[in-house]
């Protein structure tokens, strides 16, 4: 059972690591922190580490970061949590039309205004950082991204929910593509996903 110990002081650790290609990466530093919990909160992360055979300390890292990378801020514009039963019975009751709109909407003003606030900027990187919030966190979809020239990508986006997600998901990331990148995307739309192709107007 690993143990762990509380201090007073803060310790920077650093750490080397390196990628597939064996070259040298830049160190990751942490921070050690004292922090004070229950008895009862203790025993219940003790034992999800030890269920999903994790560390204690790699379990208390992943809440952090999920924190800071987005309960903190999608909290200021109150998205909602929905069970997977639930937001798949959304989109059986909404139609086709509606999609579209909704998506349009999403991808224009709620993407960009979420971006701007978390990223300050918009621009290709910031719309790659924000759709990979979006699948992580919430689970709505999964993606991959192939780059040809570093300036010519597609993205194919998979789910299982039903063919109005996807056209509300072709005209979420079509206007969140054109507002980002300053590009017009070309997408294909299927019964559970999604191929979008655009090109970089500029370096």
């Amino acid at each position: 059972m690993e143990e762990y110990s509380f201090c007073s002081d803060k310790v920077i650790i650093c750490h080397t690591t390196y990628d597939k290609f064996g070259r040298l990466k830049m160190a990751k530093q942490t921070v050690m922190r004292s922090v004070r919990i229950s008895r009862e909160l203790d025993n219940v992360l003790r034992r999800d580490a030890e269920n999903r055979g994790i560390s204690f300390s790699a379990l208390v890292s992943e809440i952090f970061t999920k924190y800071a990378e987005w309960d903190r801020l999608a909290n200021k514009f109150g998205v909602v949590t929905q069970s997977r039963s639930s937001f798949r019975g959304m989109w059986e009751i909404v139609g086709k039309e509606k999609a579209v709109s909704m998506g349009k909407e999403g991808g224009s003003r709620a993407a960009t205004e979420v971006a701007q606030f978390w990223f300050k900027r918009l621009n290709t990187r910031s719309f790659f950082k924000l759709i990979e919030l979006f699948a992580k966190y919430t689970k709505s979809f999964e993606y991959e991204v192939e780059s040809r020239d570093e300036r010519e990508y597609m993205i194919t986006v998979h789910h299982d929910i039903n063919e109005t997600y996807s056209i509300f998901l072709k005209n979420w990331f079509e206007s969140a593509i054109q507002i980002f990148v300053g590009a017009t995307p070309s997408t294909k739309v299927s019964l559970n996903s999604i191929v979008v192709t655009f090109r970089e107007s500029h370096p």
